[in-house]
Formats: C-alpha cells, sequence, structure tokens
C-alpha cells in the first residue's frame, strides 16, 4: 500500500496546496480509515469540478490486488463536483462491481464510442486521403485506430489496391501484423508467457498451462484474454 500512495502522491505532486497523509507501518491496523483520510484529503487539493481518469481499470479486476479495494473507497470519497472517468475492456467484477450501482454511474460501450462513418470520412480528409469506401468501414468496425491504419496503408479499397499494383494479401497481412504485435505487446507478462507458450497448440487448458509454466492463475488469466477478446475464443466441450 505505500508504494500505491506514493504514486498517488506523484500524481498531485506539482499543486503543493496541502500535505497529504503519509503512510507509516501501523496504518496497516486501520487500512480503511487511513485511506478515506487519505483521500479526502486528496480530493481536497484538486480543482472544483476537476475531471479524473483512470484507463486500464480491467488490470485491477483481481480481488486480491490492492486498486480494487483502493479503487472501491475512490468512488466513495469522490466529491460530487469531481468527475470520475474509468476505462476498461471488461465490464467491472468482484470489489469493483458495486461501482455499478452507483445512481450518478453512466456506462458508455463501444457502441457509443465507436468512430462513424462520417468521423471516419474527416479523419481521411485531415490526413489528406480519399474517404473510406464501405469495405474498409466494415473491415475497422468503428476501431479508431483500425480505420487510420487501414487508411493510411490504402487497404480496404478497391481504387487503392488497384492503382498500386501490390498484393493485397501481402498488405492484409502486414496490416494484420501491426495490429497483432500492438495488442501483444499490451499485455501484462503473465499472458505473454501463457501465450508464447501455448504459440502452436490448438487448445489451452489452464490446468496444463499452470503445469508448463509453473504458475498458477492461468484459468483466470485466460478468462481476462477472452473478455478482452484478445487471441483466444472460449468453446465449450472436447477441444
Amino acid at each position: 500500500p505505500a508504494t500505491f500512495f506514493q504514486a498517488m502522491d506523484q500524481a498531485i505532486a506539482t499543486r503543493g496546496r496541502q500535505r497529504l497523509p503519509v503512510f507509516e507501518p501501523e496504518h496497516f491496523l486501520d487500512l480503511a480509515g487511513f485511506t478515506q483520510r487519505y483521500l479526502r484529503c486528496w480530493f481536497g487539493a484538486l480543482d472544483p469540478r476537476a475531471l479524473i481518469v483512470l484507463d486500464n481499470l480491467h488490470e485491477a479486476a483481481d480481488p486480491a490486488g490492492e486498486p480494487a479495494w483502493f479503487l472501491s473507497a475512490l468512488v466513495r470519497e469522490r466529491p460530487t463536483d469531481i468527475t470520475l472517468v474509468m476505462c476498461s475492456r471488461q465490464a467491472p467484477d468482484g470489489p469493483l462491481l458495486p461501482l455499478t450501482l452507483d445512481p450518478e454511474h453512466h456506462r458508455l460501450d463501444y457502441r457509443d464510442l465507436r468512430c462513424r462513418d462520417d468521423e471516419a470520412a474527416q479523419l481521411a480528409g485531415r490526413l489528406g486521403l480519399s474517404s473510406p469506401d464501405g469495405a474498409l468501414l466494415t473491415r475497422a468496425d468503428g476501431w479508431m485506430a483500425g480505420v487510420s491504419l487501414l487508411l493510411r496503408a490504402g487497404t480496404g479499397t478497391a481504387t487503392a489496391n488497384a492503382s498500386s499494383g501490390h498484393d493485397a494479401t501481402d498488405g492484409q497481412r502486414a496490416l494484420f501484423a501491426t495490429f497483432a504485435s500492438q495488442a501483444f505487446e499490451s499485455l501484462p507478462s503473465t499472458s505473454q508467457d501463457l501465450l508464447l507458450a501455448h504459440a502452436f497448440s490448438p487448445c489451452i487448458r489452464p490446468e496444463t498451462a499452470d503445469r508448463l509454466l509453473g504458475v498458477e492463475g492461468s484459468r483466470r488469466t485466460l478468462q481476462s484474454l477472452w473478455q478482452a477478446q484478445f487471441f483466444v475464443e472460449r468453446r465449450l466441450g472436447p477441444a
């Protein structure tokens, strides 16, 4: 917890409005009480109507992890005039599930945030490129980064592929490799190790993965990958 509170200190270190409580060993005896006092001072150091953004909330899904209990307290102590935005690849679970019961909680999913066709056309105009056609928009499926990469690569448009003379299949493979590399590098090391160990396997069984990697928790790692729609599919019955 001490390291966690130090990181919170650094988030507003330049404001210098008031001294925040310092976590000492004796505070382990009343961690909830110290957290409440700390957060009230931390929020007091912010400007009124401040906006706090927490990204990758899915990484705090482990009930035993520090961020989970801290985030629950963060929501409880948040002043009503401060907005808290939490970004995640999956719905809150475990200790974070009560967050969804907050009457001031508003959920925006992929359908609300996806890139619209007119926005993709505006992006193409800013990049000095031709407006995307239906094939490109279908492939990107509202993913802004995908729209941008497909526009730059010239894939998904029959005109671009015909005029450039390059093999569209090669371009698609290169594009997929780019997407996959970026997605893989964003994963925690436990997920990367599991995927690499099963790179040539048609299926992954949690118990086998635990023995192969000498760890525990492969089932939870696979669940996280499946919920994020990263590299794996879940099927019932024999593999």
